[in-house]
């Protein structure tokens, strides 16, 4: 089907086609799976491009239209044919075949990961305390927390730990957004304005106490 469309592409009699489509489709009702026969069939396939790539050889002298149809032709039939991929200004990186745009988001990516990496690597010095919010102190029997670094602060009736790394991940990934727009990895520089948050482990039943307890205050 796809050697079909290709040709019906490139100008063949849709009349004439559909005579040997249907020719090569009783082929392939008789024909077996051997790994020698497919061997035959690639190479006789490789042998009718001949005349595509003989053309898109001298590609300075078609059209953009014609190139591209032609290219693209060739690439459908056979994805590693280097003429076609050059034609179209792939280059080969390693073992692909990949456009100008393709190479630079393969770049970027690979640059992000680098980022991504750093970024769970940053050593990051937390201090822990007792919160002094006076909400969450009467929300809570047990005393609640407080953990900061860099000038962000969590509050939370949430145990110490799981403030710590939630503190963490957050100036992790600060860091990592502010890398992606211009490059440089690095924690919140000292003097940013101080920000608080406050977490409550009951979700919304909490948040109900939480502002009655606001309002009393």
């Amino acid at each position: 089907m796809t050697v079909h469309a290709v040709l019906l592409d490139l100008g063949d009699e849709p009349d004439e086609l559909d005579r040997k489509l249907a020719g090569w489709e009783r082929y392939l009702d008789k024909a077996n799976g051997s790994v020698k026969k497919r061997e035959r069939a690639v190479k006789k396939l490789q042998v009718k491009l001949k005349p595509i790539e003989r053309l898109l050889g001298n590609h300075d002298q078609l059209t953009d239209q014609t190139r591209e149809l032609l290219a693209s032709s060739l690439l459908r039939l056979d994805s590693k044919n280097e003429t076609g991929h050059k034609a179209l200004g792939h280059k080969l990186i390693g073992s692909d075949w990949l456009t100008e745009e393709a190479i630079a988001w393969r770049a970027g990516a690979t640059k992000i990961e680098e980022l991504v990496q750093k970024a769970r690597n940053l050593k990051i010095e937390v201090t822990h305390g007792v919160s002094s919010n006076p909400v969450l102190r009467a929300l809570y029997e047990d005393e609640p927390h407080v953990v900061s670094a860099h000038g962000l602060f969590l509050h939370g009736g949430y145990p110490v730990e799981r403030l710590e790394r939630i503190l963490k991940n957050a100036l992790r990934a600060d860091a990592l957004s502010r890398a992606l727009l211009d490059g440089a990895l690095s924690l919140r520089p000292e003097g940013s304005r101080d920000m608080h948050f406050v977490f409550l482990p009951g979700g919304d039943q909490d948040w109900v106490r939480a502002i009655d307890e606001h309002n009393k205050n």
